[in-house]
């Protein structure tokens, strides 16, 4: 079976370096249920109710913080673009951890509140009475039928994929061409292109889509100066200023890394100064 995942740029360089594993669905109490993936049949990203890079307000910052169990930093914040990447996975039809949304939302939320999500994603609901809201959602055309659940991670090697979506339409995501510009707009810094070539012959990749990078974004200012290197089943984290690893495990590849660290460690730290400036101008 055929099914596509809509995520940001910021995202999917996550998910190509490891798994297709994080996501949540709202239920009906409110409660967001996580480790689930979100997936489509449908190959367009409009009427899904994707964030787009707006502003978070009051409201969706409570939700937010609540579905990712730990408080926003102070100042203004903007969801991730998710209409940006999509990535088209292959997964058998009867695979037992994948379900159809709205048969599973009518099991174990009700029979209406697959199409109340549905309706979200195309209509403000808010302020409606009950004959209302029982009007738009009969009038209304909404995909949640659309939609599948995984319970399971998908592995990048199921993945068939990965587009960028531009003003013309999909074409295959490209980092230098497309991924750098889109996370330096968000905070988030990489090495230059001949020292990220110069790592990838460093920590191996796993598979087709897996190549080794380098990141670094302040999102505290009280954090030390720190580069995140992951890739190749590695996610590690090292001090700037110490070298020592800060989190995580690198695995066969700590010297090395290290080494590589302290010959571009100049470049890291200015690009460590240019995302602690953009932090600071959303104060």
């Amino acid at each position: 079976m055929i099914l596509f995942h809509h995520t940001s740029v910021s995202l999917a360089e996550g998910i190509l370096a490891s798994q297709l594993n994080q996501g949540h669905v709202t239920r009906r109490s409110g409660e967001p249920l996580r480790d689930v993936v979100w997936l489509t049949t449908d190959e367009s990203h409009e009427g899904h109710g994707l964030t787009t890079g707006e502003q978070l307000d009051p409201v969706h910052r409570s939700y937010v913080e609540k579905v990712e169990q730990t408080k926003l930093r102070q100042g203004r914040v903007w969801t991730a673009d998710k209409t940006r990447i999509r990535i088209k996975v292959k997964i058998p039809t009867r695979d037992r951890k994948l379900f159809n949304y709205s048969a599973w939302s009518r099991k174990n939320d009700g029979p209406r509140f697959a199409k109340f999500m549905g309706l979200s994603c195309v209509e403000s609901v808010a302020g409606l009475n009950a004959s209302e809201l029982e009007r738009v959602m009969l009038m209304t055309a909404t995909k949640e039928e659309t939609w599948y659940l995984s319970f399971r991670p998908i592995d990048p090697k199921e993945f068939e994929e990965v587009l960028y979506r531009t003003e013309d339409g999909y074409i295959p995501y490209d980092f230098e061409l497309h991924g750098r510009h889109e996370l330096e707009n968000v905070g988030i810094y990489t090495a230059g292109k001949a020292a990220l070539e110069e790592l990838r012959e460093v920590v191996a990749s796993r598979h087709g889509y897996d190549r080794a990078s380098a990141v670094v974004t302040c999102a505290d200012l009280a954090m030390p100066a720190n580069v995140v290197v992951r890739g190749g089943g590695i996610n590690v984290a090292f001090n700037l200023d110490t070298l020592r690893r800060l989190e995580g495990s690198a695995g066969p590849y700590e010297e090395e890394i290290v080494a590589w660290i302290e010959r571009h460690r100049l470049d890291l730290n200015e690009a460590w100064q240019k995302s602690r400036t953009q932090l600071i101008s959303y104060s």
